[in-house]
């Protein structure tokens, strides 16, 4: 290629556009000649026209540095270091930001020998901002990508027996083979026959061998390692096969094993992750979680029978009853009370689905308001809220709050009590407390006598139960004779 000498001029124009500097420093004596700057380019004549660079960088060079890399580059740039530094090589790189229109932009730094004089270092500062960020935007694309392959690859590994993953077309396992709960093979994997690295194909067939009791035949037609090539190019992703397996233990169990198949974007190879499934085991946690529910359903109907009691009922309406003869306007408001904490406990009769603790607070008020009706001066409530921007249960703290007047205050007869209701935020949970000054009680003797039958266990403790299950809550029960009793509740933030 022949280029004339404005062509030659305009290549070189488009190399420089984001060259910044060149500098030549005399290590000798520190003298040094600014050859190139702002697209002002002069032929490099090795003479020093300054003196004393490195103290001409810290004076005034550093200023053009941004803030955040200033102390690093006073110690990158000095004249022991470069020294040091192309002792045994002949550049030394380095990145930091420049103040340029206005803003950091990332700038190189080239130290490098000098071809034509020794002991001459020649300095040059490109902007390499533009290609930098998008680096870093390419490496944040590929961090979230890798996220995501994780919490792929988890949430498909989450409810396997065991997995593997192979190079189906190198007929390879590229992993160690994991057993997740050390049923299906031997602690160590001994198959003197399948050699190093272990060929995947021989494997199934020792696995078909050893511990499939179903038919052997079609399961290793269907996952060997050209079937599930020829599926691969057939736009099948996910392929399974049900099969039934014996345990090491001797238990027989149904299985199914999914293959998960890609393309190595590295070496074109076809992988995939075989992920075996005790589907034995998930029929049980299906039966599991349907008890659960079950006994949830029956604790909700248990809590909302438990709060309407005919005698409340009725002790509630004959004392609304009699207010209204003499003061109507209380009367109004206690009767609004009533009707509000009702319409919260057929609510929670209907269904379990979570309301805003707002909600809850307002039922809970409404309650109180009635039982000070009732119990007048000896009833003394306080509510520290500091925030109710959150979720729950219904009907979950209101008769947390009930058992500490009913249970805890009214015990003492006529000295009363105090409850204090209290809620705050933490940085991953909410916190709820509720303290009374009551009679307090014995946990481990209620305990042993909710086991016993001797103590219907309706009440404190189903409430715990559907905080725990419904909640993800954890529940700290404190209680002494004769002192009260503290309910600590900690839900965590969901995201």
């Amino acid at each position: 290629m022949n280029y004339d000498e404005t062509q030659q001029k305009l290549i070189l124009r488009e190399m420089e556009k984001d060259l910044l500097a060149i500098l030549a420093i005399n290590l000798a004596n520190d003298d040094f000649e600014v050859i190139y700057s702002d697209g002002a380019y002069k032929d490099y004549k090795n003479r020093f026209h300054e003196k004393d660079f490195f103290y001409y960088w810290v004076k005034s060079g550093l200023r053009l540095i941004y803030e955040e890399d200033r102390f690093r580059m006073r110690a990158e740039i000095t004249h022991k270091n470069l020294e040091e530094q192309l002792k045994d090589k002949d550049a030394y790189y380095t990145i930091c930001r420049f103040i340029i229109d206005g803003r950091p932009a990332y700038c190189r730094i080239k130290a490098a020998k000098s071809v034509l004089e020794e002991d001459v270092v020649i300095i040059s500062i490109r902007n390499v901002d533009e290609e930098i960020r998008h680096d870093m935007e390419r490496l944040a694309e590929m961090e979230e990508l890798h996220r995501r392959e994780t919490v792929y690859r988890e949430a498909i590994l989450a409810n396997s027996a065991g997995f593997m993953e192979v190079n189906l077309t190198k007929d390879q396992i590229t992993t160690k083979i994991y057993d997740n709960r050390d049923e299906w093979l031997p602690k160590e994997l001994t198959i003197p026959e399948l050699g190093a690295p272990i060929s995947y194909d021989a494997f199934e067939k020792w696995w078909a061998g050893h511990m499939l009791l179903s038919d052997k035949k079609e399961f290793l037609e269907f996952s060997n390692c050209a079937h599930l090539i020829d599926c691969f190019e057939k736009g099948q992703r996910v392929v399974s096969i049900e099969c039934k397996a014996r345990t090491i233990t001797g238990e027989v169990n149904i299985c199914l094993e999914t293959y998960y198949i890609s393309r190595d974007e590295l070496t074109g190879d076809i992988v995939a992750v075989c992920v075996l499934y005790d589907l034995t085991q998930q029929q049980k946690r299906e039966q599991d979680m349907q008890e659960l529910k079950k006994t949830l359903e029956q604790m909700r109907m248990k809590n909302f029978i438990s709060q309407m009691h005919p005698h409340f009922l009725y002790n509630a309406l004959s004392s609304i009853r009699e207010i209204v003869l003499t003061d109507p306007e209380y009367g109004a408001d206690m009767l609004y009370d009533f009707t509000t904490h009702l319409r919260a406990s057929i609510r929670a009769m209907s269904n379990d689905d979570r309301i805003w603790f707002s909600q809850e607070l307002e039922n809970i008020k409404a309650y109180v308001s009635i039982e000070r009706m009732r119990f007048g001066e000896r009833l003394n409530v306080v509510y520290d809220i500091e925030g109710a921007d959150f979720m729950i249960i219904p009907l979950s703290i209101q008769p947390i709050v009930e058992n500490a007047i009913k249970h805890g205050l009214y015990e003492k007869g006529d000295k009363g009590g105090t409850v204090t209701l209290k809620v705050w935020e933490e940085e991953d949970s909410w916190e709820i407390s509720v303290i009374d000054d009551g009679i307090g009680f014995d946990p481990e003797e209620v305990r042993k006598q909710i086991d016993a039958g001797e103590r219907d266990s309706t009440g404190l403790y189903n409430l715990i139960f559907r905080l725990e299950n419904m909640m993800d809550a954890s529940v700290e029960l404190n209680s002494s004779v004769g002192e009260g009793t503290t309910v600590l509740i900690h839900i965590p933030k969901k995201d």
